[in-house]
């Protein structure tokens, strides 16, 4: 016959009480391989090296063309303009937003490393310059291979032109807000 005691207001059998009050869990002070969680604003202060001030990277996702058939479409009946970093397609669309996307293909790099540091930097320009940027268009941004030796600044300065010359950017509207 097994005799039962109470432990912990539960009828478990002597032998596995014996072991349950031995175990005990290690605490994250304990165990030096588990990281501590940081709360939300701890990660939002660091910000990057390449970044300008506290840009974020990741576009609202109302703001991504994320889909192939809308980019295939894009390529396919869009506009386009280049300059020596980038080349940009767009198209006019009937949303009350702009929709972006960006293309960084292996040619450019191999590592994969320097292509997603590519990508998080003409999401944070493009997401520096949403005021200033029309509403209502479709945009791709396709990176040409001198991009990869390019700094952020030179970036920003390349993308900026360009969204100039084609005149994407709305009249009277500087970089820092109306004029």
């Amino acid at each position: 016959m097994i005799k039962y005691c109470v432990y912990a207001k539960k009828n478990i059998p002597a032998k596995k009480q014996a072991k349950k009050a031995s175990a005990r869990l290690s605490k994250t002070h304990e165990n030096k391989r588990r990281k501590e969680r940081l709360t939300k604003k701890e990660r939002q202060r660091k910000a990057p090296p390449y970044c300008l001030a506290n840009i974020y990277f990741m576009l609202n996702k109302a703001h991504r063309l994320a889909k192939k058939q809308h980019i295939r479409f894009v390529l396919k009946k869009g506009r386009s303009a280049r300059n020596q970093d980038v080349r940009i397609v767009y198209i006019p669309t009937r949303l009350t937003h702009s929709r972006f996307a960006f293309v960084v293909s292996n040619k450019i790099s191999k590592s994969s490393v320097q292509r997603n540091k590519l990508r998080r930097q003409l999401r944070s320009i493009i997401r520096g310059n949403l005021k200033r940027l029309l509403p209502s268009y479709d945009i791709i941004f396709i990176v040409s291979p001198s991009a990869i030796t390019k700094n952020f600044l030179e970036l920003k300065s390349s993308i900026e032109s360009i969204c100039e010359r084609v005149r994407l950017f709305e009249n009277g509207i500087s970089q820092y807000g109306k004029k």
